[in-house]
């Protein structure tokens, strides 16, 4: 009785300072048709100014930071050539670039705008096509990404034909 009266406690004070769970979207793609789904991939807590130190602390870092993706956003597309080094593959199109770098077992693909030539999405991936990701977590902070952040959104691309994602892509707000 008194252990189910203090989770109720704590259940209601997490309730009255505003946190709540969110999650990153997760998206199915099969080659170039997509359809969207809600995933519970990586649920995160966040809370708003007032709410205590307990309920909104953040998700600590396991892995390091290879790519620093959020900087690459909206940046021209030459001086995050010259950041991620040799170009492993172009699969540009003729409305818009897009060219694939890697670093230590994560790639990166780069979509810019021909026009202006600025970065206008990310995706980021592990090197083995053959194995499906199931550490988002590890991806995330191989990218230095947060699920909640203001500037960018996050979509976890689920695999159609097996458990796990095929990696996250990463689009300014």
């Amino acid at each position: 009785m008194k252990r189910t009266f203090s989770v109720g406690l704590l259940a209601i004070g997490v309730i009255l300072s505003g946190c709540q769970n969110t999650t990153i979207k997760s998206t199915t793609s099969v080659g170039t048709a997509q359809s969207s789904q809600t995933s519970s991939s990586i649920p995160v807590r966040t809370g708003n100014a007032n709410s205590s130190s307990a309920a909104s602390v953040a998700r600590k870092k396991k892995y390091p930071t290879i790519i620093d993706v959020p900087s690459l956003l909206g940046k021209d597309f030459d001086q995050v050539a010259v950041k991620l080094g040799r170009v492993l593959e172009d699969d540009s199109m003729s409305s818009h670039g897009e060219k694939w770098f890697g670093r230590q077992g994560v790639e990166v693909g780069i979509s810019y705008d021909y026009g202006t030539n600025k970065v206008t999405e990310v995706f980021l991936s592990m090197n083995d096509d053959n194995m499906p990701i199931t550490d988002i977590e590890k991806l995330m902070d191989n990218g230095n990404l947060k699920s909640d952040a203001a500037g960018y959104s996050v979509d976890a691309r689920k695999s159609m034909n097996t458990e796990g994602y095929t990696g996250i892509r990463v689009a300014p707000r």
